[in-house]
C-alpha cells in the first residue's frame, strides 16, 4: 500500500499515540522514559539534519542532554528514592555477582546462546534466588555469560562499525536514514 506524504505522516503519528498510549496503560516507567528518550533523539537528528544554525542548536542540546544523563547517573539512588522505587532494580542486582562468578568459568566462548538457563544446567539453579530466573537481566552480563569475550567483542566491534556508518549517513545524503540507524543503534544499547 503507498501512501502519500500527509498518510504517511497521520499514520506515523497514529503509531506513535498507538505505542505512548499502550506504555502508559502499562504503568511502565521504563517505556515511557525510552519513549521520551526517543522522542528528544528525534527532535535532535531532524534540527541536525536541517544544517545551519539549527545543527548547531542540535549539537548543543545533545551535550546538554548528555551532560543531564550524567548527572542523573551520578545521584541515581536519589531519583529512585523519589520516585520511590527500589533501588537493586527489583532484586536484579543481588543476584549479579553470581552471574559475574559464572562468566569468569566460561570466559572466552561463554556458556552457548541462551544454553545457561536451560533447565538441565544445575549452575543456573544454584543462584539463590526465591523465583525462577532466565535472564541476567542486563544486556552486557547476558552477551559475556551467552557468547563469552570473544563474542561481545565481536558484537561491540559491529555495533561500533554500524554507529560510525550512521554518523557518515547522517552528514551524507540520506540524513534521515543515519537518524533512524542512530535511533535503533541507541535502542540496543
Amino acid at each position: 500500500m503507498a501512501y502519500g506524504s500527509g498518510q504517511a505522516t497521520v499514520f506515523s503519528i497514529g503509531v506513535t499515540a498507538l505505542c505512548t498510549t499502550v506504555a502508559f496503560l502499562s504503568k511502565s516507567a521504563t517505556s515511557l522514559v525510552t519513549i521520551f528518550a526517543f522522542f528528544i533523539f528525534h527532535m535532535i537528528g531532524i534540527f541536525y539534519g536541517k544544517g545551519g544554525v539549527r545543527r548547531m542548536i542540535s549539537i548543543c542540546l545533545g551535550i546538554f542532554i548528555a551532560a543531564t544523563y550524567i548527572l542523573l547517573l551520578m545521584n541515581i539512588d536519589l531519583i529512585y528514592s523519589f520516585l520511590d522505587k527500589d533501588p537493586t532494580l527489583t532484586g536484579r542486582t543481588e543476584f549479579w555477582p553470581y552471574i559475574i562468578d559464572y562468566i569468569y568459568q566460561r570466559p572466552l566462548l561463554g556458556w552457548g546462546f541462551a544454553a545457561f538457563w536451560i533447565p538441565s544446567n544445575p549452575s543456573a539453579e544454584e543462584i539463590p534466588i526465591g523465583f525462577g530466573i532466565n535472564e541476567a537481566h542486563n544486556g552486557m552480563l547476558q552477551l559475556l555469560l551467552d557468547i563469552g569475550v570473544v563474542g561481545t567483542a565481536f558484537f561491540l566491534f559491529l555495533w561500533t562499525r554500524n554507529l560510525v556508518m550512521a554518523v557518515k549517513c547522517t552528514n551524507g545524503p540520506a540524513p534521515e536514514i543515519g537518524v533512524s540507524a542512530l535511533l535503533l543503534l541507541v535502542g540496543i544499547y
